[in-house]
This record gives C-alpha cells, sequence and structure tokens, in this order.
C-alpha cells in the first residue's frame, strides 16, 4: 500500500514557498478605511488640556469663517469634493501599500491649509515675553501640532518639489511576497492603467 502522506507535506511546503513568492494584496477591512484630513498622530495624547480646549475652539473657529466666507462667493466649482484619480503604490518609492488617490477640489485643499496654519500659529506677542520669563521657549501656541505639521511639509518637500501638503488617498490593502520585478509591472499597470 502506498502512503502519500509525504507527497502531500512536500506540495503543501512547495505550495507555501510560492504563495510566499507571489505579490498578493492584503485588503484592509471595511471599517479600517479611512482618509486621513489632517495628520495629528500622537501629538493630541501630548498636549495639555488647555491646549486641546484652544485647539477645538480655534478649529471650530476657522471652520465657521472658512465657510461663511465660501458661501458668499460659492461657484459650481468651488465645493468641497474629491475627485476619484486612480489606485496607486505607496509611499514613493517604497511601495508596500495599494492605495486609491484622489484630487481634493480647491476649497478642500484651501481648508487644509488653513488648519496647517492654525497649527502654527504663533503665541501673540505680549505672551512672549511672558512665556520667556516662564521658561516656555516656544513661540507657538500649539509647540507640538506646529513640529509635527512643519515635519510633515519637509518630507513631502523633500519627495518632489511642489508636492502638495495633503496627499488625498485612502489606503486599499498591504502588498506582500513577491519581488522587486513584481513591484514593478504592477507599479508601471497602475500608472499605464486608463480610468473611464
Amino acid at each position: 500500500q502506498w502512503d502519500s502522506s509525504h507527497e502531500r507535506q512536500d506540495l503543501k511546503r512547495v505550495s507555501k514557498k510560492q504563495s510566499k513568492r507571489q505579490l498578493t494584496i492584503k485588503p484592509r477591512t471595511l471599517p479600517s478605511l479611512h482618509m486621513t484630513y489632517f495628520f495629528c498622530g500622537k501629538v493630541l495624547e501630548d498636549m495639555t488640556s488647555d491646549e486641546l480646549h484652544l485647539w477645538n475652539a480655534m478649529v471650530r473657529e476657522r471652520l465657521l469663517e472658512y465657510n461663511n466666507a465660501n458661501d458668499a462667493t460659492s461657484s459650481s466649482d468651488g465645493e468641497y469634493t474629491l475627485q476619484f484619480k486612480g489606485l496607486k503604490l505607496f509611499p514613493p518609492n517604497k511601495h508596500y501599500l495599494i492605495v486609491a488617490m484622489f484630487e481634493p477640489s480647491s476649497k478642500l485643499y484651501g481648508l487644509y491649509e488653513e488648519l496647517c496654519n492654525l497649527a502654527m500659529s504663533e503665541k501673540p506677542s505680549h505672551h512672549h515675553h511672558f512665556s520667556d520669563t516662564m521658561g516656555d521657549e516656544s513661540k507657538y501656541l500649539f509647540p507640538l501640532l506646529a513640529e509635527l505639521t512643519k515635519s510633515q511639509h519637509e518630507k513631502r518637500n523633500q519627495n518632489k518639489e511642489n508636492s502638495p501638503s495633503w496627499v488625498a488617498h485612502v489606503t486599499l490593502g498591504n502588498l506582500s511576497g513577491g519581488n522587486g520585478e513584481d513591484v514593478k509591472r504592477l507599479h508601471s499597470w497602475l500608472e499605464d492603467y486608463k480610468y473611464q
């Protein structure tokens, strides 16, 4: 009688090796899909309660101001919209994620820039003298947020001149397995694909 258990184990090992070598996409779960509009990382956890309350109040005020100002000059092309551009491997030069890319409307991008400016707000000049005597050397209202926002801008500018501060995208999945050539082929295919 012939025992095929060894052959089955060998086939399983070969199959596992091939699946590890094969480029696959591990999709994100539906509840985990999101788009980050303004990245705060873990900075909010490290801010004082006074800073958080002030940040919250200033963001709400800025949103109202921005919305009211844009309502007065509303036009059909000035809506807060995202236009699907395509799928892409991300981040640049690393390519371990597949993301859906979007083109934000000018209003949406403008509001993002407003939030960046808000994060980098400087303390009023009378506050500088008081804070210097108290040992607080930061000139920013939200030092941690300002540092993170500046860092984000610098990273993007290093990658590409005049690259947008905010890259509107949703991560759909992680790439695993495969080799460099597989990733290059997928990257090329995604770049050349024409969406209708």
